[in-house]
């Protein structure tokens, strides 16, 4: 994935039983996965200086993972995905880890 450089869709990943000093403050059994399309990351740039949303969905699969969707308002007044994180922690350790 490097080789994609900043068209990386993947901000960020830990997956549970791995420890390192680049992911602080999360647990060995934390999991996380963080996805930005180049074109939802130019949408953030645009419209992230007025509304920033967040949402979690709870109970969506076996494993208790949320899913953190992160979106703006746009030019019409709808709402715009920018991120999404697949995490089994919704806090401010894994949002600051992902999206600052």
């Amino acid at each position: 994935m490097a080789e994609l450089g900043a068209d990386n869709p993947i901000l960020g990943c830990k997956f549970q039983g791995c420890l390192s000093s680049e992911y602080e403050g999360l647990n060995n059994e934390d999991f996380f996965l963080a996805i930005q399309h180049p074109l939802q990351k130019e949408t953030l740039k645009k419209f992230g200086k007025e509304i920033v949303c967040v949402d979690s969905t709870h109970g969506t699969n076996s494993y208790n993972f949320k899913l953190i969707t992160v979106l703006v308002v746009d030019d019409f007044g709808e709402g715009f995905p920018v991120a999404w994180c697949i995490s089994n922690q919704e806090d401010f350790t894994v949002l600051r880890k992902n999206f600052y």
